[in-house]
């Protein structure tokens, strides 16, 4: 390879065929220490290892034809170069520093060039000429590596101003053997990063399309005679009991003499550092200079503890090569679950249990560094999955990073590991790589390079071909190949010829996208001989994950339908500065629409109520009780559906609600023992209160937790809930008399107006306003405006799915949020002394109808107002946002309490996880920041609400049947303005309630 000879006819980074020049093989990542203790410690620091992480010199450059010409000499100054750190991507920190580099660009099908495959032919391509320096005390008998954790896409490499190699692939790691190159002393690497490359045309995930170096680079000082790879599976017997640990280990001598009597030895040990078994020793054999050898053997585990999910029990495995004194020259450790994954009678099996899949996608995003993932925010991101029952993980759609594994590992998270290939827009255009011959060894590499780094790790369960690039023979070619490497786990790929919802994907597991339940029924009618995992269901974006129930209602009726995977976990929305220094969230799409908050969590990780909806309906354990219990049923079941535990990590707490409010002491039920899949009966000795009262409502509250706390969950952390209604006679509600009160004094303030009040409440009715525009009490405004009839809200991501025919656009066109009221008559009749009723009538028009409105307001002296509405459209109309009334309040009316479903947000195809109780919080913290402003802070199934001021006065509202209500700091107006590029939301103006009778839901 020789970069800077310009005569060359296709360079590197443009032939598909040329995939790395110069690499090491693959390998599985692991750790090398000189010691079996230093492994055992696993701190991640050796003496055989030096980082060269850190800052490193940058220069930026539009294009390659625009790097800088021997830019990799030593002797050429890089004293004017940017600083930048390694690891990152250059475009994260251009955005967020202000420099003129390429912007960080978003695209979810589309790339963002004209695509051209395997050629790059637009006029920026930007390139990143990375230099840094780094000190080797001493070269003898060393055997060094250069290892890259991740580049992003390609990239050139020179040592001391000689070319190293080049490699593609942008999320798998490689290394050089680079010897020869190293010197004792001061040396200088260089590596010059090109954005897009022919590898691009494999990389069209939704991400922000981003490069740079973005993952550790290390420097490897290793002995002559090494361990480069090995193998671990863990094989049970028929029984699921014993197992046999079968290991393979490869050394290579890179000495100049032949080596005689090497060995390799395995020891295992269980979680408290004791030897499980008689360590297993193998003899390498000769070894002639720059050979490799490998060594096989099996250890006999009696009835080791299993690995799944539920129940992640680990072993450590150390490998010691040993040379033929017995000095030990390289050890290394590996996490060891014993677990097996078969697919037998159409199900997939772990430990040979029907496992079910609570999954989520999850793309690799941190907001302030993008690509670059730390330990804490991996761990934060496993910690809330488990908490909220999610078990699965899909690394959509590329592997991640090493340490990601080895938390699955630990925490217990199964693994769908995907290869690095997504060619969504060429596969939209018909242009199919996966059918040309000249992709197929990129194909098969970039599957080779997953499975080997990978192949070590029980969490991964599934591998997992790519996304989204159609079918093909490289597809098959690359299965076979992954089949051979690793015949323990079964393949996964959706993508198919013939395209349909209900057509049959290849390989082990039927596979699909987005599916309705009926598409499912009919796919796994189609075939009984594969599991049905859905690899995408349930569009997170933005307010969304309706109907999630109704999946899992049609997932636990068919055995061979084994869960799904939702799309997706965190919003990839960056957090830039505007001009005054203030942060906000970028996550627009200018290049094909669809924006970048598709997640469960906001980018800084912070849950979005609809996460509370999965919780729920992936709970493991079913309540099994009537819909509504009788006074005295006492009796019900637990069905634990957890796939390896008991329940006798858990605790049973119970209480009885009375009208949102706890009713006697409630308790604990501790001794829960349900094996796995089977059921408990459970006796609740709750009692109602005595007395019967008028409208009393009774709830039985049921509540899961942990009797101790775990690695992801403290005590106490709530797993499953219930509530069940509890029915008891009520007393007959007494009739209340007004004649007491003062009469009602009215007053005609002009022809229009009319002016009702009462002893410490004034009200006004306005024919031409179509409703009252006053309720004051005592002197307190109560009312700034409304209540009017709304059918509209501020549209959520999903109501603009669908572009000219999305419900946001209908909306638009028909101009629900700009109804225009062209005739009102108002009515004033005396009922009694104490009660006034106002009638007004009014026609609300748009360009293809009218809404006839009559609004009934019956005004009684005790304050009270009960306003009846009928609304009768004529002509055309979209379905509708919401019928209901808005109404707006001053400013200064900032608490709000309200006795319905909550604690969260609730629709009407979200509201599983509502859980009906007395909630209070201040207006403002009813809001949800979705980083897309959009519809938010609904409440379903609402008894009465307040609105009120410090002071406690306000409005109460109630209902004769249970209504939607919402009330924000801000307008409808306010958070429309919000959905442009960094906008601020303008909040604290005034207090807008939403009453509604109904309100669409989400989709999702």
């Amino acid at each position: 390879m020789n970069h800077t000879v310009q005569a060359q006819a296709i360079p590197e980074w443009q032939d598909p065929q040329v995939i790395s020049i110069n690499t090491e093989k693959p390998r599985a990542d692991f750790f090398p220490y000189p010691t079996e203790k230093a492994a055992l410690a696993m701190d991640k620091k050796s003496p055989f290892v030096q980082s060269l992480n850190g800052t490193w010199k940058f220069k930026w450059a539009q294009h390659p034809s625009k790097a800088q010409l021997n830019f990799f000499d030593p002797k050429v100054s890089d004293a004017n170069w940017d600083n930048i750190p390694v690891p990152s991507n250059w475009q994260i920190v251009g955005a967020r520093e202000g420099r003129r580099y390429d912007r960080p660009i978003f695209s979810n099908i589309k790339h963002p060039f004209k695509a051209t495959p395997p050629r790059i032919t637009a006029d920026t391509n930007a390139v990143g000429m990375y230099r840094t320096t780094f000190t080797v005390a001493d070269v003898k008998d060393k055997q060094i590596f250069l290892h890259f954790g991740g580049v992003q896409s390609a990239c050139y490499v020179w040592l001391n101003g000689v070319a190293i190699g080049y490699h593609e692939d942008g999320m798998t790691p490689f290394e050089f053997d680079v010897t020869e190159d190293v010197k004792q002393g001061v040396n200088n690497l260089a590596v010059e990063v090109i954005n897009w490359s022919d590898g691009s045309y494999l990389e069209d995930q939704d991400f922000w399309r981003l490069s740079g170096i973005f993952r550790d680079v290390n420097l490897l000082l290793l002995p002559k005679v090494v361990l480069t790879d090995y193998s671990v599976r863990t094989i049970l017997d028929a029984n699921h009991e014993n197992a046999t640990l079968k290991l393979s280990a490869y050394v290579k001598n890179y000495g100049q003499q032949p080596i005689h009597a090497h060995q390799v030895l395995f020891t295992l040990y269980d979680a408290s550092k004791n030897v499980v078994t008689t360590p297993v020793s193998q003899m390498v054999g000769t070894l002639e200079m720059g050979k490799e050898g490998a060594v096989r053997a099996e250890m006999p585990v009696v009835n080791p503890a299993k690995w799944s999910a539920e129940t992640p029990n680990l072993y450590t495995l150390t490998v010691q090569l040993m040379n033929s004194d017995g000095k030990v020259l390289e050890a290394t450790t590996q996490r060891v679950g014993f677990r097996d994954v078969k697919i037998k009678g159409g199900q997939l099996l772990v430990n040979g249990k029907a496992v079910t899949i609570k999954g989520v996608n999850r793309h690799e995003f941190d907001p302030e560094t993008g690509r670059v993932i730390s330990r804490e925010s991996m761990i934060r991101d496993i910690t809330l999955m488990k908490q909220h029952n999610i078990n699965a993980v899909r690394t959509s759609h590329y592997p991640n990073a090493s340490e990601w594994y080895d938390l699955c590992d630990q925490y217990g998270l199964y693994v769908m590991d995907e290869a690095n290939i997504e060619s969504h827009e060429l596969w939209s255009k018909n242009i199919v790589l996966a059918d040309n011959p000249q992709w197929r060894s990129a194909f098969l590499a970039r599957g080779n390079a997953m499975v080997e780094r990978d192949k070590n790790h029980p969490s991964v369960i599934i591998w997992s071909l790519g996304n989204e690039s159609g079918m093909g023979q490289n597809f098959v070619d690359m299965g076979d190949f992954i089949k051979l490497a690793d015949p323990t786990r079964p393949i996964h790929y959706e993508g198919r010829k013939d395209y349909k919802p209900t057509s049959v994907s290849s390989f082990d597991i039927i596979s699909v996208m987005y599916p309705s339940t009926q598409d499912m029924i009919e796919l796994v009618k189609k075939d009984k001989t594969r599991p049905l995992i859905v690899c995408e269901y349930a569009h997170g974006m933005g307010n969304s994950i309706g109907n999630l129930k109704e999946y899992w209602n049609v997932i636990e009726k068919y055995p061979t339908m084994q869960g799904g995977f939702i799309w997706d976990w965190v919003d990839q929305g960056l957090k830039l500065k505007r001009p005054d220094g203030t942060e906000y969230w970028d996550y627009f799409n200018y290049i094909d629409g669809a924006n970048a908050g598709d997640g469960l969590v906001n980018p800084d990780r912070t849950p979005q109520p609809e996460l509370n909806e999965v919780k729920k309906v992936y709970q493991y354990v079913k309540f099994e009780i009537p819909d509504t219990l009788k006074a005295g049923e006492k009796t019900i079941t637990l069905h634990n559906s957890y796939d390896f535990q008991s329940l006798h990590a858990f605790e049973l707490v119970w209480s009885v609600m009375e009208n949102g409010k706890a009713a006697g002491k409630g308790g604990t039920i501790t001794n829960l023992n349900a094996l796995a899949h089977q059921k408990q009966q459970v006796t609740i000795p709750y009692e109602l209160p005595a007395p019967a009262k008028p409208n009393a409502e009774y709830f039985l509250n049921l509540s899961l937790r942990l009797k101790e706390a775990t690695s992801w969950a403290p005590k106490g952390h709530e797993v499953a809930w219930h509530q069940v209604p509890v029915v008891k006679p009520a007393a007959p509600r007494p009739n209340l008399s007004l004649y007491s009160e003062r009469p009602l004094r009215i007053a005609q303030i002009t022809a229009a107006r009319v002016q009702i009040s009462g002893q410490d409440f004034t009200v006004v009715f306005d024919k031409n306003e179509g409703g009252m525009i006053s309720f004051k009490n005592k002197r307190e405004e109560m009312l700034e405006n409304g209540p009017y009839p709304n059918f509209w809200r501020v549209p959520t991501d999903n109501d603009e799915g669908g572009g000219a025919k999305s419900y946001a656009t209908q909306w638009r066109n028909f101009g629900l949020d700009t109804l225009e009221r062209v005739s009102s008559e108002m009515k004033t009749q005396r009922l009694t002394a104490q009660i006034y009723k106002v009638t007004l009538a009014q026609t609300l028009k748009q360009a293809k109808g009218e809404m006839e409105v009559q609004s009934a307001y019956t005004v009684y002296a005790s304050g009270d107002i009960h306003v009846q509405n009928t609304f009768t459209p004529r002509g055309e109309w979209p379905p509708l946002a919401k019928v209901g009334m808005q109404l707006r309040m001053p400013a200064t009316f900032t608490k709000t309490q309200w006795y319905g479903n909550g604690p969260h947000e609730t629709y009407a195809d979200r509201k599983t996880s509502g859980k009906v109780g007395i909630y209070a919080g201040t207006v403002a913290e009813q809001h949800f920041p979705y980083i897309t402003p959009q519809e938010n802070g609904n409440k379903t199934g609402v008894r009465w609400a307040t609105i009120t001021n410090a002071e406690g006065t306000g409005l109460l509202v109630l209902s004769d049947s249970a209504f939607n209500f919402n009330v924000h700091d801000y307008t409808d107006k306010n958070l429309l303005a919000a959905k442009r590029r960094a906008a601020v939301l303008n909040r604290g103006t005034a207090t807008v309630v939403n009453i509604d009778l109904a309100q669409m839901g989400l989709g999702g």
